[in-house]
């Protein structure tokens, strides 16, 4: 019995606006953010390669905040997805913008975990990072339902025994996610 649906961010949850007009230098932060398993490190390698202040910094790590939006037709089931399941997000990046992401769409009150791969030295698709989101749940990986826009991640969530959903496209997954919650009825 599933009892816990768990969420990537980017490319389940939010996607890029549309009216987003593509910035280098945002891009290229944006690029390194997926890849972030120690923040510390993230922030000199950003200092570094573009030579910021920390106001500057944190000017970008918004500016990368405001490509994103909501995935409306996602966010309107959360409220009766919350009736039934506990929900959680598992997000490979920086916890830099975790602050501005909860501002603007209330993250701690919508769902019930945060696993950052920033803050845990992990990422997708490491098993150990699906396991930890597990234990702080207190749930065994069969009775959870991963969504990801990456194959490989999905791939390793299906391995130790959740329920997956790829999301290759924001149709095709919200799609394949409402034919899973119709299979639940």
């Amino acid at each position: 019995m599933i009892r816990i649906i768990l969420f990537d961010l980017v490319g389940v949850l939010l996607f890029q606006r549309e009216d987003y007009s593509p910035d280098e230098t945002v891009e290229a932060i944006d690029k390194l953010i997926g890849r972030v398993t120690d923040d510390a490190r993230f922030r000199n390698e950003v200092f570094q390669r573009f030579h910021l202040s920390s106001v500057e910094f944190d000017q970008l790590l918004r500016r990368v905040v405001d490509k994103y939006a909501v995935f409306l037709p996602v966010w309107g089931l959360l409220p009766d997805l919350r009736k039934q399941y506990r929900l959680g997000i598992i997000n490979n990046g920086t916890y830099f913008t975790y602050p501005a992401f909860d501002d603007r769409y209330n993250l701690g009150k919508n769902f019930d975990l945060f696993v950052s791969s920033a803050q845990e030295g992990i990422r997708k698709p490491d098993a150990r990072i699906y396991r930890l989101a597990c234990e702080r749940l207190e749930v065994n990986p069969a009775e959870c339902l991963f969504m990801d826009d990456s194959m490989s991640n999905t791939r390793e969530a299906d391995r130790l025994g959740m329920q997956t959903v790829h999301w290759p496209n924001q149709q095709v997954g919200f799609q394949r996610f409402l034919e899973w919650l119709e299979s639940r009825t």
